[in-house]
């Protein structure tokens, strides 16, 4: 999600490395969406495009302000404001693909998707009115934060969910998957921080953890479009033989 390019020093590298693997990524999909072989992967390919986009405004930012300016990290938080409803968005279509043909279960889904972001508004503007901070931009980088953290518990959900409906659908297990790795990344990097009080040490690791676990995803991602179907056959989601060799049987 092009959040290495925060960094100043010599991890901007590993920040030019995981844009351009989701550059990478972008110009394949966009390839089987220019020969209509991206079924199941639109929303996916949605992503990677704001993803994408995203990483241009910032690489322009850098490279016209410098990576310690006022205006770069200005960039940095309002630009971030699209990416994470991106990957909102993408969750959202990764549970509807989930409930295919499951119209029941896709209202009560739906429904608490709806729900989300304005009640995370409202827990960050609580927040924000507790701890007396200016709107501008503690409510934006407080909202982000706390949308990024339910987007991981929604990861959550639909891995549980997946399990559950048990559907043949390799593909989007593994989309998810990727998405798991990108937020366990996030997650355990804010953690740090916090348990350490801001330590130099987990200070530098952060700036580490989040640009190769966005780095996996994308791995993931692009495995899964180049080598997984959306489907896989009845006969292997079945995992089970329909005629029982009993004549093998009778040699032993």
């Amino acid at each position: 999600m092009c959040c290495g390019l925060l960094m100043p020093d010599h991890r901007l590298v590993l920040g030019f490395l995981d844009y351009s693997s989701e550059t990478a990524l972008f110009v394949y999909l966009l390839s089987l969406a220019l020969r209509r072989r991206c079924c199941g992967l639109t929303g996916l390919l949605a992503y990677v495009t704001v993803s994408v986009g995203v990483g241009v405004l910032r690489l322009f930012a850098v490279a016209h302000y410098g990576a310690l300016s006022q205006q770069y990290a200005l960039c940095y938080w309002l630009t971030d404001f699209p990416l994470v409803f991106a990957v909102f968005l993408l969750i959202a279509s990764f549970f509807r693909r989930a409930c295919a043909g499951r119209v029941e279960a896709w209202r009560h889904v739906r429904l608490m998707l709806t729900l989300i972001p304005p009640l995370t508004g409202a827990v960050s503007y609580i927040a924000i009115l507790r701890l007396r901070h200016s709107f501008f931009p503690y409510f934006v980088i407080e909202f982000q934060q706390d949308l990024y953290f339910a987007c991981l518990v929604l990861v959550t959900m639909l891995y549980l969910m997946l399990l559950k409906f048990d559907p043949a659908d390799e593909q989007l297990g593994l989309l998810v998957c990727g998405l798991g790795v990108m937020f366990a990344g996030f997650a355990a990097s804010y953690a740090l921080v916090i348990a350490t009080r801001w330590a130099p040490l987990a200070g530098v690791l952060s700036g580490y953890i989040p640009q190769v676990s966005d780095m996996g995803m994308v791995s993931i991602w692009l495995y899964a479009a180049a080598r997984v179907p959306k489907t896989v056959p009845a006969k292997e989601a079945q995992k089970a033989p329909k005629d029982f060799p009993a004549g093998a049987l009778a040699r032993i």
